[in-house]
Parts: structure tokens; sequence; C-alpha cells
């Protein structure tokens, strides 16, 4: 990554210093080290399938299809928890559709690039 602020790193305010192309920091071996197969157990979230969604948890999953066509794995990995699934999904709503300084498109692209930043691909 390159870097326009300085010779040696830049500074993210959500992830502190970046290093610039061929520099190597402790926080980017450990990113390196997670990339590489473990042979030690990795932690497993278990998530409810729509099939299986009873009550408070179906509703969440019906508003879910009505409104992508199906239920994401990010929606899926709340499922234990109804009451949290609702109000992330109430914030998510507030902050991608009501009014802003940023237009729908803007705040969909900061979604994607921050998405992008934490190499997080749903």
């Amino acid at each position: 990554m390159g870097c326009t602020t300085g010779p040696i790193l830049k500074t993210g305010w959500a992830t502190g210093p970046v290093p610039l192309r061929g520099q190597r920091t402790e926080q980017a071996e450990l990113a390196r080290a997670w990339r590489i197969p473990h042979t030690r157990p990795v932690p497993h979230l278990r998530l409810i399938d729509v099939s299986d969604a009873t009550g408070a948890l179906r509703g969440e999953y019906d508003a879910a299809l009505a409104r992508a066509g199906k239920v994401f794995n990010i929606v899926k990995s709340m499922s234990l928890r109804p009451p949290v699934l609702r109000r992330s999904m109430q914030l998510y709503r507030e902050i991608m559709f009501e009014p802003s300084g940023l237009s729908r498109q803007e705040r969909e692209l900061l979604a994607t690039v921050v998405s992008r930043t934490n190499e997080c691909f749903y």
C-alpha cells in the first residue's frame, strides 16, 4: 500500500499504522499468519437455516427474504439472538435509508470500501 502522507507509515483512524509496500510490521505479520492454513481448531459460529427458523427469528428471516430474496450469512450470524438481529437491522436501515449528508450511493460505496479494507467479503 502506498503512502502519500509520510516516508514510513500512514495511520488510519480504525486500522492503525499501515506499512508501505515491502515493509513489515507485527500487525502485518499477524494478518499474514491468518491466511496460512492452521492445524489448530478455529472458532465456528452455528447459523440457523431459514427452514429451521421459528418465532421472532422467522419474522426477521421473512423480512430479509422480502428485501433481498435470500438470507445472507451476515444476517444468519445473529440468528442465535433474534432481538440483537432486529436491532442490528434497525441500525442498518437508519444508516442506509434515513436522511443524511451522504447520498444512498455514497453510503453503499463507503460500506463497500470498509468491507474491502477489512477483507470482509460477503
